[in-house]
């Protein structure tokens, strides 16, 4: 009895501790504010606690806006950015406050609460933002119009910053189009090589083109069909088919049994009885094993594509690389096919599925090519960087 009255003291006195009242008092304003909201959550909020309420919050609030206020008064434009994202974070933490400000009015509780005003100047220092960026890119406007792509794409990255935060600011949505039309890669997919007067690949060219509209943007690279743009291509692209294969519908069925023991009534026997020396009958239940068979059926189809790539440097006149690609495509279905009732009885056997069409040799094919084309657009990525980078450094 003594150890639970001593342990119902300590969890009273820790109850006590773990106050509003007690977390302002060793500085802890985060936490007495936490310990407010989960007193109104759970209804134990009361008239004491008003002033905890306000007091928790403004001295939460004490110290961005005193960053702000010290920020506003320094010189470095990359202050505005340290600036929005206290005030962000303050005006995050009183839209808390206004909701469970008007629950409190709702219960005849009205904390006395100052809110910091931060929608005027939020929008004053998106405009200094703006102008940072806008700044910052500017930095990189000159080497990007003497073809540094680098250049470029650090120009248009800010300038989408700029966008962000002022997207009217001078001429920062032409700018950016400039910005990324000059830190872009070219690459012309050619469809009219001499390659494709082979069957074959005017066969799979749909197949390959099919669910994509081009240009196609990948990251900075963008690829072409067509050469009578007035675009100054930067590499070519020729593509070559290998040989495909595709499979017959195949259907493999497994069979898994399983046993069980069930009732089938009962039967009289004779025991003995010791107490009268005599046998008397007795009614016992029967069983009886219960052999189910459940047929696995697992249906099946494979494609396989493959392309030959050769990448030219347009500017060069060389050949960059050469890459081939393969790939597989697995069409697969599994379903169980049973008579027996009791669902019980099929134990470790596989149960569920469906029988489903299988999939055409265009739709294989056509999954067997965007799943290539994927790998290809990776593929040619990697290597493109990996070229542009060295180009940079023998500069």
């Amino acid at each position: 009895m003594k150890k639970i009255v001593g342990l119902l003291l300590c969890l009273c006195i820790l109850s006590n501790c773990n106050t509003p009242k007690n977390y302002l008092k060793d500085k802890r304003p985060i936490a007495a504010f936490q310990s407010c909201l989960s007193l109104i959550n759970n209804g134990s909020f009361s008239k004491k606690h008003v002033a905890y309420f306000a007091k928790s919050f403004h001295q939460i609030n004490k110290s961005p806006i005193l960053r702000i206020e010290y920020l506003r008064q320094g010189t470095n434009p990359k202050r505005w950015l340290d600036i929005y994202n206290n005030l962000k974070s303050i005006e995050s933490q009183q839209l808390l406050v206004k909701k469970y400000e008007k629950t409190l009015n709702e219960r005849g509780f009205f904390p006395k609460l100052t809110y910091y005003p931060t929608h005027p100047i939020i929008n004053q220092v998106k405009d200094s933002i703006a102008v940072y960026y806008y700044n910052e890119a500017e930095q990189y406007v000159h080497e990007a119009r003497s073809e540094n792509r680098t250049s470029a794409r650090y120009a248009f990255e800010d300038l989408l910053k700029v966008k962000e935060f002022n997207s009217d600011y001078l001429d920062t949505k032409s700018l950016s189009i400039e910005m990324q039309k000059l830190g872009t890669i070219n690459i012309l997919i050619d469809t009219t090589h001499h390659n494709f007067d082979n069957p074959l690949n005017a066969e799979l060219l749909p197949f390959f083109l099919k669910d994509q509209q081009y240009p196609v943007r990948k990251n900075w690279i963008l690829y072409h069909l067509n050469s009578q743009t007035q675009i100054d291509f930067d590499y070519t692209l020729d593509l070559t088919f290998g040989p495909i294969s595709v499979s017959d519908d195949q259907v493999n069925q497994n069979a898994c049994t399983n046993s069980k023991s069930v009732y089938d009534g009962t039967e009289e026997v004779s025991v003995w009885d010791a107490e009268t020396c005599e046998y008397i009958t007795e009614c016992e239940s029967v069983y009886k094993d219960v052999y189910v068979v459940v047929y696995e059926i697992t249906q099946s189809k494979t494609a396989r594509a493959k392309i030959f790539l050769d990448l030219f440097n347009n500017k060069e006149g060389v050949r960059e690389h050469s890459l081939t690609l393969d790939h597989v495509e697995k069409w697969t279905n599994t379903y169980s096919n049973h008579h027996d009732r009791d669902p019980d009885a099929f134990g470790h056997c596989y149960l569920g599925g469906v029988e489903k069409k299988f999939p055409s040799r265009e739709e294989i094919l056509s999954f067997a090519f965007k799943k290539l084309k994927l790998n290809l657009f990776e593929k040619l990525n990697n290597n493109i960087n990996q070229i542009e980078d060295d180009i940079v450094l023998n500069r």
